[in-house]
């Protein structure tokens, strides 16, 4: 039985793990040297991905989009701007326009590139900028509806 153990100990022993290489300060100071030349080109950015409030206010200027417009198209002085559209596009239409649309643009499955609050905000400025639009146009076609009147805006 001891046998069983010295024979192991002793193979052990005799493997020297201890390595004798001396610095060579010259080679390191000529590497960094190298390394901070192409730092640049392995110069990795982190892109935080958007929070929840850029996809909260991306859906719902989109969905304020969406209602103007479909309130819009109760007047027959306003006509849809979109030119991907019909001029008078159904409710079923402009949201099967957005999903098509959009969809694919923010979802990872198809879009490999990492979203950051950055990338949400025109898009969110120019679809509110619409939204906008569209409530003042249906304001203005109102005003005149009360007159009888309902001229091309």
């Amino acid at each position: 039985m001891l046998s069983l153990v010295t024979v192991p100990m002793s193979l052990s022993a005799s493997v020297n793990l201890q390595v004798d290489i001396p610095w060579d300060f010259e080679q390191i100071e000529a590497d960094s040297k190298l390394l901070a030349q192409h730092k640049n080109i392995l110069d990795l950015e982190w892109n935080d991905p958007a929070s929840p409030a850029s996809y909260a206010t991306f859906i719902l200027v989109n969905l304020a989009d969406v209602h103007s417009t479909h309130k819009a198209m109760q007047f027959s002085c306003l006509e849809e701007g979109n030119p991907l559209l019909p001029k008078r596009p159904h409710l079923d239409r402009l949201l099967a326009h957005k999903v098509v649309v959009l969809y694919p643009t923010i979802h990872p499955k198809f879009n490999r590139y990492v979203l950051t609050d950055e990338d949400f905000f025109w898009p969110n400025v120019f679809i509110a900028a619409i939204s906008y639009n569209n409530y003042r146009l249906i304001r203005k076609a109102k005003k005149y509806e009360g007159r009888g009147e309902c001229p091309r805006l």
